[in-house]
């Protein structure tokens, strides 16, 4: 009967806006002591930063592991193999590898990168390029101002909690719980009729098997939709690489330039290494650091 359902809460106005500013003072109090550790930890890196030579040793005992040529062809053995145990099938990933990456093409591609590769972490000068790759962007982090960072979060979160007390909770929860109370719960001792019909409603759509065939075909067409969708955002906002707008396959050809991109990258490393210039990659690592950090 309606005199066993449970009660509607009473609530005091104000009470959960109270609890909620309480709460928050003590969050804002770890947000201050996490302000001052992380100056701390700051100034520490910057008068004596531990990290560089430890990355170092790390960069020297990996050049000693991979440095062994017969490792990186039995990386491109392994490669071929996932490649082949893909393309072969019959299915409609293997007919997109077999028609957009051949197997000639990505057999050249690979040889290619991993010898890149072995000749970047088999170069002498391999550590010293990692350690001054790893100064140049921890000079770059480290002169980001922390207090400015911790600043500004500090004032979008007091309007987030400025925005989130203005709220009327109680008033909110109150109208959830009568809500319930008018549906659910009077369903529940057979006095909501109108409720009762709409889900005997739909209980008889979900019962008809046409229901599920539209459903069927709605989700055998939702992935070649969503690459229209996506490849129309695509064009619209310019993501895509130069000449790959008419490309049968925009998002293959994207794939494909950034992987020639990546491998043109590697072996420009490598040579790089092999003349010594360490200083050129560090450089590149700055820019690319300043360039984020411009980033509104």
């Amino acid at each position: 009967t309606e005199e066993d359902l449970p009660m509607i809460q009473k609530m005091t106005e104000g009470g959960l806006k109270e609890e909620f500013l309480e709460m928050s003072k003590l969050l804002f109090k770890d947000y201050q002591e996490a302000h001052e550790i992380a100056n701390m930890m700051w100034d520490g890196m910057k008068a004596d930063n531990p990290y560089i030579d430890m990355i170092k040793g790390y960069a020297d005992t990996l050049s000693d592991i991979l440095a062994d040529k017969e490792w990186w062809d039995q990386m491109h053995e392994t490669v071929m193999c996932m490649y082949d145990a893909i393309a072969d099938g019959d299915h409609e990933l293997a007919k997109m590898y077999r028609i957009n990456f051949p197997r000639e093409e990505a057999e050249s591609f690979y040889e290619k990168l991993h010898l890149a590769m072995h000749k970047v972490v088999s170069s002498s000068y391999f550590g010293d390029a990692v350690k001054t790759i790893a100064e140049a962007a921890f000079e770059e982090v480290l002169s980001i101002d922390v207090d400015s960072c911790f600043m500004e979060a500090e004032v979008v979160l007091l309007k987030l909690r400025d925005r989130i007390a203005e709220i009327p909770l109680e008033e909110e929860i109150f109208l959830f719980q009568t809500m319930c109370r008018k549906t659910l719960d009077m369903m529940m001792i057979g006095k909501a009729p109108e409720l009762e019909r709409l889900v005997d409603s739909v209980v008889g759509i979900l019962m008809d098997f046409s229901f599920w065939k539209e459903w069927d075909k709605y989700i055998s067409a939702a992935p070649q939709m969503s690459y229209e969708v996506a490849r129309m955002v695509a064009v619209e906002n310019s993501l895509l690489s130069e000449g790959c707008l008419d490309h049968p396959n925009p998002f293959t050809c994207f794939v494909m330039v950034g992987a020639d991109n990546f491998l043109q990258m590697v072996e420009h490393i490598a040579d790089d290494l092999e003349a010594g210039d360490v200083d050129h990659e560090a450089e590149v690592v700055r820019q690319a650091i300043k360039g984020m950090k411009t980033i509104n």
